[in-house]
């Protein structure tokens, strides 16, 4: 029997088994991080505020690098043709994440130093992060419905729960 022109055989896991979207719901406490810097920014709380951008800052950091780690290479290695064109725009978010990610930093940074910061400096560091949870819904929308479930319908359970054990975002 010719093999030849038949689509590879994914391996969707069954319900009971652990899926790649858990690391969708890992993510939620940087929303949460991120919710509470910006109340502590309104409320003048700078070394909280600072504290929270800093935690928020550097599990940004790692969600990122375990995606261009792990999850990319994988998804390169076996996702068919048609799909790995979504490693450049995965890759592009990525660039303009941390790049939110370093102005963002700066112009806090400016504030905590240089205070007290004017109202018009609030509002804009406030629509900068703004603009950061816009590409960060973006972004994550597609790794909830593009990266996560073409690499659970080609990765085996073992490799599943192993990517979740390294993962710590």
């Amino acid at each position: 029997m010719s093999t030849a022109g038949k689509t590879p055989t994914t391996l969707t896991p069954p319900p009971s088994e652990a899926t790649l979207a858990v690391l969708m719901e890992r993510r939620h406490h940087l929303e949460t991080l991120l919710a509470k810097h910006q109340a502590s920014v309104v409320a003048g709380d700078w070394v909280a505020a600072d504290k929270q951008w800093l935690g928020y800052f550097e599990g940004m950091d790692r969600c990122i690098r375990e995606e261009e780690e792990f999850l990319l290479p994988m998804f390169m290695q076996r996702v068919p043709q048609t799909r790995k064109g979504l490693m450049e725009i995965f890759l592009a978010e990525h660039g303009r994440i941390r790049g939110f990610l370093t102005e963002i930093s700066g112009l806090l940074d400016l504030m905590i130093h240089n205070p007290p910061p004017a109202a018009a400096q609030i509002v804009h560091l406030l629509e900068r992060e703004y603009e950061l949870k816009r590409l960060i819904e973006h972004h994550d929308t597609r790794d909830k419905n593009i990266l996560l479930p073409e690499l659970d319908k080609h990765t085996t359970s073992v490799e599943r729960r192993e990517i979740l054990k390294l993962a710590r975002c």
